[in-house]
């Protein structure tokens, strides 16, 4: 994904960025034994991680909600290689393409992180609920 990122192949950023997103909600849900189809989409991993996750850590309802917007600015940038933003004669549609996909590179690569760090706060007080009972 960085490597990705500084190479400037940032539609694979976001894509790479997209999985291992998906793959940290799957395994968060995975943790407090909620059988999920790893098919199910990524809108549906935020809710049910919003959902079931949100008891133990504070943080997670606001991180499902950037989740989300984050997914509807990544649908909305990797849509628009086949569709013109705006008006499809403006010399500025490339750069403003260019402008969206940066923005979801950057906003994608900072929520993996976010993510991550908030799967291993669930994940640990799941496994201390477990050594309790």
């Amino acid at each position: 994904m960085d490597a990705a990122m500084e190479e400037g192949w940032l539609m694979e950023a976001i894509t790479i960025q997209e999985s291992i997103l998906s793959g940290r909600l799957l395994s968060a849900l995975s943790s407090k034994g909620i059988t999920v189809n790893p098919r199910d989409s990524f809108s549906s991993l935020i809710d049910r991680f919003r959902r079931h996750c949100e008891e133990q850590d504070a943080q997670v309802e606001v991180l499902a909600a950037r989740l989300h917007e984050w997914r509807i600015k990544r649908n909305e940038t990797l849509h628009s290689v086949c569709r013109h933003i705006d008006d499809p004669y403006d010399e500025e549609t490339v750069v403003k393409f260019e402008d969206k996909l940066v923005d979801a590179a950057r906003e994608g690569r900072v929520l993996v992180d976010d993510v991550r760090n908030a799967v291993e706060r669930v994940k640990r007080k799941v496994r201390t609920a477990g050594k309790a009972s």
